[in-house]
């Protein structure tokens, strides 16, 4: 049976997808029955069929589906707060980190709601949240 999952990026060609499954497994997709990947937003719903691969311990991915909705994932929380700028290209809500990919000059200081995922953060060594969506709060 397949797996529920998330997806949580695209590749820059557009080719690959990466898919969050729990804070201790994530795979790539190549294939979203043969439709281009770029039309599934971050964020959305899909079945995944996966195996380990023995050498190195990744799970491949051998099938992928779209669903209609987004499982409860563990990890995989909705968030809101205020979008607060590091003077880098990243930023942070509460004790989410916003990536370079989602920041927006007009989110900074403003009311936002996203999606977050339990990510392993390898500059602090555990597990911390990531952003994988976020859009401005509607008044």
């Amino acid at each position: 049976a397949g797996r529920d999952g998330v997806l949580t990026n695209h590749s820059r060609d557009g080719l690959k997808a990466g898919v969050y499954l729990s804070d201790k497994e994530e795979t790539v997709i190549s294939d979203l029955e043969g439709k281009d990947l770029a039309d599934y937003a971050i964020g959305s719903g899909v079945k995944v069929w996966v195996s380990l691969n023995q050498k190195n311990q990744h799970l491949e991915c051998f099938r992928a589906e779209p669903t209609d909705t987004v499982a409860k994932l563990p990890g995989l929380e909705d968030f809101g707060g205020i979008l607060r700028s590091t003077g880098r290209e990243f930023g942070f809500v509460e004790d989410t980190f916003i990536p370079p990919s989602l920041m927006g000059p007009l989110l900074v200081g403003n009311l936002v709601k996203g999606l977050k995922v339990r990510s392993f953060d390898k500059t602090k060594n555990q597990l911390g949240w990531k952003a994988i969506r976020l859009e401005p709060l509607s008044e």
